[in-house]
């Protein structure tokens, strides 16, 4: 994926900037833990999923340098896929929902070393920089409808929609509790955006 925006306001968390450009991998693959649940036909599955990516941000403030951040994480969640059993043997035997939710706790840091480390302030809580390395946590829940051998025998179509919710820490990770706070959702962590994603695409 790869993303461009210009004129936003980040918010309370991040600087606010001029325009940003970003990119980001997520692949992986699903370990099925049954392939007929209670002998109906839905599958249960657990998504592993590896995640990195890449952000430029450029700041209104001219006396702020330009920002570069990079991440890297390793995540897993549940999901489950039911063939929808209805029309004619065409659709019966093609055509699938599926739901998951995945999280992923990653690393964050800024990849440029020249970088001012602005600290900001949320309310009365203690101040939280924008720049330096962060703990961070990627919560996705996804739900999308899948139409194979469309296209041949191994290409379909899916059209599915995904709601993301990023998370960041206040400090620097320090310890392995931290990087297991940022896998169970504990932990002090400031949520820094929201994404409401529409996909269409084609399988294979």
């Amino acid at each position: 994926m790869v993303d461009y925006a210009s004129g936003l306001g980040t918010g309370q968390f991040d600087r606010d900037t001029r325009r940003t450009i970003g990119a980001e991998a997520l692949f992986g693959g699903n370990a099925t833990l049954f392939d007929e649940f209670l002998r109906l036909p839905i599958s249960v599955y657990i998504p592993i999923r590896i995640n990195l990516d890449y952000r430029y941000l450029q700041p209104r403030n001219p006396d702020q340098s330009n920002l570069h951040r990079g991440g890297a994480g390793l995540g897993a969640g549940g999901g489950a896929q039911l063939q929808l059993p209805v029309g004619p043997d065409f659709i019966k035997d093609n055509l699938y929902v599926r739901g998951s939710a995945l999280l992923v706790p990653a690393v964050a840091t800024t990849l440029n070393s020249g970088d001012d480390e602005t600290a900001r302030t949320i309310g009365d809580d203690a101040p939280i920089s924008a720049s330096r390395t962060r703990m961070r946590r990627t919560l996705d829940l996804n739900l999308e409808a899948h139409f194979t051998e469309l296209i041949g025998e191994d290409t379909g179509i899916m059209a599915g929609y995904t709601f993301r919710a990023y998370g960041r820490s206040r400090e620097e990770p320090s310890s392995v509790g931290d990087v297991i706070d940022a896998a169970t959702l504990s932990g002090s962590y400031v949520q820094t955006n929201v994404q409401h994603m529409i996909r269409v695409g084609l399988t294979w």
